[in-house]
C-alpha cells in the first residue's frame, strides 16, 4: 500500500509529464485508476472529519461523565446498574453497526470505529464503578488488568489495531502497577499469577493477535513488552555473585536470542491452526523482531560499556525472596528458551549463515559472537572472579564492532536510518568514554571537534553516495 505523499506527488508528476507528452492521456488515465487519484482531495476532508468525531466523542464522553457523577448519589442503585449497561451495549452496538458499513461510506466507518474505542473506555468506567457499587475493593493493578482482558477479545472478534494496542497499555499500566505498589501484601490468584507470568501472557495472547490483525505495532509492542518483563522478572542485578552470572547471562541473552532467531512459522503448529488463523500466511514479523533485537544489543553494549556497572554489580547478594521469585519464574524461562531453540535450530541447518565475515557484517555469526562473549564476561565476573577491567575494554570493543558494522552494511544497503543509528552509536561511546574518565578539557574538545567533523564529513559523503546508487538503479539497463 502507498503512501497518500506519493500519491500526490505521482499526481502532480505525471499531469506534468502528460503535458509535456512523455505520456498519453490513456497512460494517466490508467495511473489515476491504479493509484485512485480521484480520492486524494477528499482525503484531507476525511481526516478532518476523523478530527473532529474523535474530539466529539471525547467531548461527549466527558460530558456524559460529568453528568452522571453529579447525580451518581441521587439514584438507587438497581438504576445505576441499569444505566451503565444500557451505556455500555448501545455505544458499541451502534460503533459496530457503523464500523460495519461498506467502504462507500468511509465517515459512518470512522465513526464507528470512534465509537468501538469510546466503548472500550466505558468498559473500564463499567468495572470501576460496578465494584464501587458491590462494595468489591482491590489493588489498582487488578482494574487495569481485567480492563485489558475485556478489551483483548473486542479486538480479536473486530480485527482492530487499535483496540489490541489499547488492550496492550492497559496491560503495561497494571504491570508496572503491580510492581511499584511496594506495600501491598501478595495474594496468588488469577491476576498475580498472570502479572508474574506476563511474558508467557503476551507470548500466547498478543502475538496471535498481531497475526490476526496483520499490525506490526501490536507485534512491536508485544516484543519489547515481553523483553522487558522477562528481564525484571529475573532481576539479575539483585542477585549478586552467588550464581548470579548464570542468571544474568539468561537475562540477558535469551531476549535477544529469541528476538533475532524468531522465524513467523514459529505459530504453526498445525494445519487446524492454520486454518484458523489464515493470516499466518500473509504476514511476517521477522524484520520487526531482528530490529528489535539490534537495538537491545545496542543499548544493553552501551550500558555496560561503563566501568561502573561492572563495579557496583558486586555490592548486591542474592536474598532468599529473590531466589523464591526467580524460581517462580522458571516456566517463563523454559517456555522462552524453547521458542529461541527453535528458532536458531532452523539457524544452525544452514552452517554457511554462521560465519561472521560475510557481505553484511550484522549476521547470525556475529550474533551468535555476541551473545557467547556477553555470556562469558558475565558469569567469570559474578561467579569466578572480577575481571572488571577486561569486560570493561571487552564490551567497548563489542560495541564499536557493533556500530562499525551498522555503518558498514548501511554503506552497502543504501539505507540512511542504519547509518545514522551507527554513527550516533559510535559517537557516544566516543563522548561517554571522556566523559567517564578524568581526561584533559583541551582533550575533550579536540575529541568534540573530530566527532562533529567526522559527523559532517560522513553525512555528507553518504547523501552522495545515496545519490549516486538512486541515479544508477533508475538508469535503463542496456541491451
Amino acid at each position: 500500500m502507498v503512501s497518500e505523499k506519493f500519491r500526490h506527488e505521482l499526481r502532480k508528476e505525471s499531469q506534468q509529464w502528460q503535458a509535456e507528452g512523455l505520456i498519453s492521456s490513456r497512460q494517466y488515465e490508467e495511473l489515476s485508476q491504479r493509484y485512485r487519484f480521484n480520492q486524494l482531495d477528499s482525503a484531507a476532508s476525511d481526516r478532518f472529519i476523523s478530527i473532529l468525531i474523535g474530539l466529539g466523542c471525547i467531548l461527549l464522553g466527558l460530558g456524559a461523565i460529568t453528568f452522571v457523577a453529579a447525580n451518581w448519589q441521587d439514584w438507587s442503585r438497581n438504576f445505576r446498574v441499569i444505566l451503565l449497561l444500557a451505556v455500555f451495549l448501545t455505544v458499541n452496538i451502534s460503533g459496530f453497526y457503523l464500523w460495519r458499513q461498506p467502504t462507500r461510506n468511509p465517515g459512518k466507518k470512522r465513526l464507528g470505529h470512534g465509537l468501538l474505542l469510546f466503548g472500550s473506555l466505558i468498559l473500564g468506567a463499567n468495572i470501576a464503578l460496578m465494584s464501587q457499587l458491590f462494595h468489591q475493593s482491590g489493588p489498582i493493578y487488578e482494574l487495569f488488568l481485567y480492563w485489558s482482558l475485556g478489551v483483548l477479545p473486542m479486538a480479536f472478534a473486530l480485527r482492530l489495531t487499535s483496540l489490541g494496542v489499547f488492550a496492550q497499555i492497559l496491560l503495561g499500566i497494571s504491570y508496572f502497577s503491580e510492581l511499584t505498589d511496594y506495600g501491598r501484601i501478595e495474594e496468588f490468584g488469577f491476576s498475580q499469577i498472570l502479572i508474574n507470568h506476563l511474558p508467557i501472557a503476551l507470548s500466547l495472547l498478543f502475538v496471535p493477535l498481531a497475526y490476526w490483525c496483520g499490525s506490526r505495532v501490536i507485534f512491536a509492542l508485544a516484543s519489547i513488552g515481553i523483553t522487558l518483563s522477562f528481564m525484571i522478572g529475573i532481576n539479575p542485578f539483585a542477585l549478586g555473585t552467588n550464581g548470579g552470572g548464570i542468571l544474568a547471562a539468561i537475562a540477558f541473552t535469551i531476549p535477544p536470542a529469541l528476538l533475532w532467531g524468531y522465524r513467523d512459522d514459529l505459530w504453526k503448529f498445525t494445519r487446524i491452526w492454520i486454518a484458523r488463523m489464515p493470516a499466518l500466511n500473509e504476514y511476517s514479523f521477522q524484520a520487526i523482531s531482528r530490529a528489535i533485537a539490534l537495538c537491545f544489543f545496542a543499548i544493553f553494549l552501551y550500558f555496560f560499556s561503563f566501568h561502573g556497572v561492572w563495579d557496583r554489580w558486586l555490592w548486591s547478594d542474592p536474598s532468599v525472596t529473590e531466589i523464591e521469585k526467580f524460581r517462580q519464574f522458571l516456566p517463563d524461562v523454559f517456555l522462552l528458551s524453547v521458542f529461541a531453540f527453535m528458532g536458531w535450530l532452523q539457524i544452525f541447518k544452514q552452517p554457511q549463515n554462521l560465519n561472521p565475515f560475510q557481505t553484511l557484517n550484522i549476521n547470525n555469526g556475529m550474533i551468535l559472537i555476541l551473545m557467547s562473549v556477553i555470556n562469558i564476561l558475565l558469569i567469570v565476573h559474578l561467579n569466578i572472579t572480577p575481571i572488571l577491567p577486561i569486560a570493561t575494554i571487552a564490551i567497548n570493543i563489542l560495541l564499536a564492532w557493533f556500530a562499525i558494522g551498522l555503518i558498514r552494511d548501511a554503506l552497502t544497503l543504501v539505507k540512511r536510518t542504519t547509518f545514522w543509528y551507527g554513527m550516533v552509536l559510535l559517537v557516544l561511546q566516543i563522548t561517554s568514554r571522556m566523559f567517564e574518565y578524568d581526561t584533559e578539557l583541551l582533550l575533550k574538545a579536540i575529541v568534540f571537534v573530530i566527532c562533529g567533523v567526522a559527523i559532517i564529513a560522513a553525512g555528507l559523503w553518504f547523501e552522495r553516495q545515496l545519490k549516486a546508487a538512486k541515479a544508477k538503479a533508475s538508469l535503463p539497463e542496456s541491451i
